[in-house]
């Protein structure tokens, strides 16, 4: 996609006859239209409206130009945030009108509105605090925290955390934020799943969610799409190739293909019993680049136990059964279950109704797409070939619980990391069975998801159980560089912005998706080329490896 296209590697070109693109002001006929070209229908005060007016307003361009709008005018608002975001170290302009206050009534004498009466209550209540500041206050000099938004009384490095603003609609609130995705063309979207059946392994199921939202305009979404009942959204992942489609995995097993570009709930294609789909729910799914002559395939990962391939030419069509898992005697289960209800020694209950174990995560290797390694729901982490089906390539030593998330590093072909239900997050050299770290959560916290930062080789972050994050250097693996708390929920997933300035979105149990700026020289590339930072990376690793 092109630079300056619309935010969303979504926009009006290239849809398809038929797409259902209404407007925000849908044609109301009900029927044929009147014979004149006068009063064709008529308003709320009895008037005629003109048929040529009543085209305009459910012209197809109508919606693009008034998402436009709203967003100069909510940049406006957001100008310093939106700053911060960016890591752009200027004042805001201060020839611009006072900043809405969002968190009391007008005390203007006109009937004019206040951002909460036009967007609802639920209102981003961060931005409280955030927006009434003087816009003429220096970005270096202001308060990082927000006091709208507590990050609890033991969270020690405040001062290393801004709240920027949170994701956060009506049409969302109480679901869980189940997976996320920026589109790797368009940064500024960000594409989050939403469902209501929980944390993993939960076998609760509703109706999923699927919101793009875009950093420029971060009152609402500009693109949602609803499930059918009874499947949630439990994974997903942009095309490199095709940047508006969006690969999504269901908790019903489906596998959907959706255009962002369209204002359809209709996938491009989809799974069903006759191809094959998966019988449990999809964990992972994730896009195989083979090259500018082949082109893109989709990798899954279900709690069927099986990793499967699939072709998206004529529709999705599954090409291989890469790997049925099988469990194997895990021996850091053999002291005893850390977070679950098993005695010392004695395996889960479905081992002995079952020899398959679930995926939970998986990752392709950035040296040979041929290569990748599993994450299981009984802690086993495997080395697997594309062109072996039948035998791990590897087994390396296991977590304690179920794996939760497997992360290749962005600066080092020959590693990648694990998190787990066992409190724990490791890392591994893919020729090596051994972890050589192991960081401890000191919080005795399951932790649910881990990222690499696109700018620090040695950086990543970890989001728990409790609602903490932590921030990491493979550097100094003994403490968390930064932990703060996000009261009251779970959380569930957490993303790197992909660009210099350090931002983290972190997805929670009550639909929120908090987007958070990162204050701090060790969170920084500091000028450090990506060669330069493998070099640090190889060189830290050597000093601390076990």
């Amino acid at each position: 996609m092109d630079e300056g296209e619309d935010d969303r590697a979504v926009d009006t070109e290239g849809r398809e006859e038929g797409d259902e693109d209404a407007g925000p002001v849908e044609a109301a006929d009900g029927g044929s239209d009147a014979d004149n070209d006068v009063a064709v229908d008529a308003a709320e005060d009895g008037a005629p409206v003109p048929k040529k007016v009543r085209g305009y307003m459910s012209a197809e361009s109508l919606l693009e130009t008034v998402l436009v709008v709203e967003r100069c005018v909510v940049q406006n608002n957001f100008e310093a945030l939106q700053l911060a975001y960016r890591g752009i170290d200027m004042q805001a302009l201060k020839d611009h009108l006072s900043p809405i206050d969002l968190s009391s009534p007008t005390s203007r004498s006109d009937k004019r509105k206040t951002a909460t009466e036009m967007y609802g209550a639920g209102f981003l209540d961060t931005q409280a605090d955030a927006n009434s500041k003087s816009q003429d206050e220096k970005l270096p000099g202001r308060q990082h925290t927000s006091s709208s938004f507590d990050l609890g009384v033991d969270a020690p490095n405040k001062d290393k955390i801004e709240v920027l603003w949170k994701f956060s609609s009506p049409l969302t609130k109480g679901k869980h934020v189940c997976c996320m995705s920026w589109n790797p063309t368009n940064p500024d979207l960000l594409a989050v799943g939403y469902g209501d059946h929980g944390l993993r392994g939960s076998t609760k199921q509703g109706g999923g969610i699927i919101a793009c939202w875009s950093a420029k305009n971060p009152i609402a979404p500009e693109r949602v799409i609803t499930l059918p009942p009874g499947a949630g959204v439990s994974s997903m992942g942009f095309s490199t190739v095709h940047p508006s489609l969006l690969a999504v995995g269901c908790t019903d097993g489906t596998l959907a293909l959706y255009d962002v570009r369209r204002h359809s709930d209709s996938p491009v294609m989809k799974t069903s019993v006759g191809t094959g789909q998966h019988t449990g729910t999809v964990w992972e799914v994730r896009w195989n680049h083979r090259g500018k002559d082949r082109g893109e395939n989709l990798i899954s990962a279900s709690a069927d136990g099986h990793i499967m391939e699939w072709s998206i030419r004529k529709g999705i069509e599954r090409t291989a059964d890469l790997m049925k898992l099988k469990r194997v005697p895990n021996r850091a289960q053999e002291g005893g279950n850390l977070a679950g209800n098993n005695r010392p020694g004695q395996l889960p209950k479905e081992a002995l109704l079952s020899r398959q174990s679930g995926g939970m995560s998986f990752d392709i290797s950035p040296h040979d797409n041929i290569v990748y390694v599993v994450g299981t729901e009984d802690g086993t982490i495997h080395k697997c070939s594309r062109s072996q089906n039948e035998n791990y390539l590897m087994d390396y030593a296991p977590h304690a619980e179920p794996v939760y998330r497997l992360r290749w590093s962005p600066f080092s072909n020959q590693h990648f990391l694990t998190c787990s239900a066992d409190w724990t997050s490791r890392l591994y050299n893919v020729d090596v069975s051994d972890p050589l770290l192991k960081l401890d959560s000191s919080l005795q916290d399951a932790v649910h998801d881990i990222s690499w930062s696109p700018a620090v080789s040695t950086l990543f972050a970890s989001a728990t159980a409790q609602g903490w994050v932590q921030l990491w250097d493979i550097g100094d693996p003994l403490l968390p560089k930064a932990s703060f708390q996000i009261p009251d929920v779970s959380l569930n997933c957490l993303l790197f912005a992909p660009q210099e300035s350090p931002v983290i979105a972190v997805g929670d149990t009550n639909g929120d998706v908090t987007v958070m700026k990162l204050h701090g020289q060790e969170f920084e590339r500091n000028g450090l080329s990506d060669l330069e930072q493998e070099e640090r990376f190889n060189d830290v690793l050597q000093k601390v490896a076990l």
